[in-house]
């Protein structure tokens, strides 16, 4: 997770950014989405309930992320 953090914030300060770390990140949040789908379909680690909707808010949230990275790589690559 820190050094997840951690490209994510060297990426965001470069002047100018490739495309291929942008998608990189792109993928490992896609990654995450799914282990916390999973996560939470299997009950793994017996958590209380409110450990998975914690989890699952996360994954919204991480997914949301996604979203806006993609489709913010999409535009500038027409442009």
């Amino acid at each position: 997770m820190i050094l997840f953090s951690a490209y994510v914030l060297y990426t965001g300060t470069r002047s100018a950014i490739p495309y291929k770390s942008v998608n990189l990140i792109i993928a490992l949040d896609c990654l995450w989405v799914i282990a916390s789908v999973i996560l939470i379909a299997f009950q793994m680690f017996s958590l209380a309930a409110v450990g998975y909707i914690a989890i699952g808010a996360v994954a919204v949230w991480v997914a949301a992320m996604a979203v806006l990275q993609f489709k913010e790589v999409r535009i500038k690559v027409k442009s």
